[in-house]
């Protein structure tokens, strides 16, 4: 790395001087003047603060200048009538920066980098040496041959690419035209199945409403059913009542015929006991009949046999 540029305070003691207008000045007390300062702001060169001549000086050309310049390099304002004027030496003790990459472009003269300059570039009469050597016509024929080669491969490889592009192409014109006939045929047999199915929907909305109407008539003869069926219980409720009645009557019925039977019993146990004291009466009778008093007429005897005759069949009734 260069080391950083520390500005001087004084101008350097430039043997012979440069005055203003170009012309050196023999005195010793002229060479440590410092140089004239311009009225106007002065331009800083950028090349001019790193203490690199050769890249700078070139950029000057005395037939292009008309006028009277300053350049400011290294905090000196110089005259470019002057500066172009200057020695070697002399430019050497303003630049010592310069002075020093020359002497290490000395010491290295295969370097390739700015700060390792030659002393040639120290001299405007002469042009600036390239880092890199010019190439031959041969080199370069060769490295034309080498492009031009690689341009013919490379065309070859798109013509392949461009008759496999157009071979693709024909098959995807090939396959985009079955595809379009085939979109056809399914656009048609949607366009049927549509059809059909709009028919079919017609077909399944006139049976929801036959079968609706079905139901709406299901659902009336259900209501009357359910009519029906209430005024049957109802009618069963009567029934069961009425029933209930009739067995009621019936108890109450054969409870007066228990009644009757006992009683009819208990007359006819009266009317047994009746016979029975009668019978006793007769046996009573028979027994004195054997001696019976004698009647003075036969008429009394007729009326006391109708009369025996006529008891058991009395008492039997």
């Amino acid at each position: 790395m260069r080391p950083a540029y520390k500005p001087r305070l004084s101008p350097p003691a430039v043997p012979g001087g440069i005055c203003h207008g170009g012309h050196q000045a023999g005195s010793a007390a002229s060479a440590s003047t410092p140089l004239p300062m311009p009225s106007t702001p002065l331009s800083l060169h950028p090349a001019a603060d790193h203490g690199e001549f050769t890249s700078s000086i070139r950029r000057w050309k005395p037939g292009h200048i008309k006028k009277r310049t300053f350049y400011k390099f290294n905090h000196h304002a110089v005259d470019l009538d002057a500066f172009l004027d200057m020695s070697m030496d002399d430019l050497i003790q303003m630049f010592p920066t310069c002075a020093r990459s020359s002497n290490d472009a000395r010491t290295a003269p295969t370097s390739t980098t700015k700060e390792s300059s030659s002393s040639d570039d120290f001299n405007p009469a002469l042009p600036r040496r390239n880092e890199e050597a010019a190439p031959t016509i041969d080199t370069t024929v060769a490295i034309l041959m080498e492009k031009n080669e690689e341009l013919s491969l490379e065309c070859d490889r798109l013509r392949d690419d461009l008759a496999a592009k157009k071979k693709n192409s024909k098959t995807l014109v090939e396959l985009i035209c079955s595809l379009r006939n085939e979109r056809d045929m399914l656009k048609n047999e949607l366009i049927k199945q549509k059809e059909r199915n709009i028919a079919s929907a017609e077909k399944a909305s006139s049976i929801l409403k036959t079968v609706c109407l079905e139901r709406d008539k299901s659902d009336i003869e259900y209501k009357i059913l359910l009519q029906d069926k209430v005024q049957l219980q109802k009618l069963n409720l009567e029934y069961a009542d009425i029933a209930i009645l009739a067995l009621l009557e019936r108890q109450k019925a054969q409870d007066k015929l228990m009644h009757l039977m006992l009683e009819s019993c208990s007359e006819r146990e009266e009317t047994l006991k009746e016979m029975s004291s009668l019978v006793g009466y007769m046996s009573d009778v028979g027994r004195t009949s054997q001696n019976p008093p004698r009647l003075s007429s036969n008429s009394s005897g007729t009326s006391f046999q109708q009369c025996m005759l006529c008891a058991p069949t009395t008492s039997t009734h």
